[in-house]
Parts: structure tokens; sequence; C-alpha cells
């Protein structure tokens, strides 16, 4: 996992920074608040949360550390350290069965 950056700001973009570290470009979808310190900065840093799923990689990046727990809080839920394993665990289980009322129709 990228968790810090700190290099050349080569371009700023809508959508996204481009960061230069030692040589390799990050493109890095910015808060406002990491997205004004970066901007007119010959260097610059951001802390980074790297999202990993099946359709795609994203490198977010913050300000500091308060704005990126706030985020990881928010996307995680309270104790986001740990996974969250219920979303693999529902599927093991049966769907309710619908109940039905007199006239037919579920409540």
């Amino acid at each position: 996992m990228i968790g810090y950056l700190k290099g050349k700001v080569k371009e700023l973009t809508p959508e996204y920074v481009l960061l230069e570290v030692n040589g390799v470009g990050y493109e890095v979808i910015c808060s406002g608040a990491a997205f004004s310190l970066l901007s007119g900065a010959d260097v610059g840093e951001v802390y980074t949360y790297m999202q990993v799923k099946e359709d795609g990689i994203a490198l977010f990046g913050f300000s500091d550390l308060q704005e990126k727990n706030l985020f990881l809080k928010l996307i995680w839920g309270r104790n986001w350290r740990l996974p969250c394993y219920l979303p693999c665990a529902l599927p093991t289980f049966p769907p309710p069965s619908p109940r039905r009322t007199q006239s037919g129709f579920p409540p």
C-alpha cells in the first residue's frame, strides 16, 4: 500500500494531481484541502489511501493524517483498521422468506 507521497507537482487537473516521485508519476485523486495545498507548489506531499477493487486501482490524497483518518472512518465505519467481513458473510445466510398478509401482499 502507498501511504504517503512527496514529490514534484507535475500537473494539476480537476480530476487528479500528478506527483513525480523518484521518476515515477502518480495520479492522485485529491481532497479539496490537499488540492489547494498543492496548487502553485513546486514540491508537494500527500497522505494517501490506495483503493484496490476488481475494476481498478485508485489513489486518494489528503492534506494530513487527520483528514485521511476521517475518510477511512467514513468508508470503513468505526473500526476502520479491521476489514469489514459482513458483506462476505451475508451470502452464506439464506434470505428470509417473504411474509404474506391476508390480502396476499407483503406488509
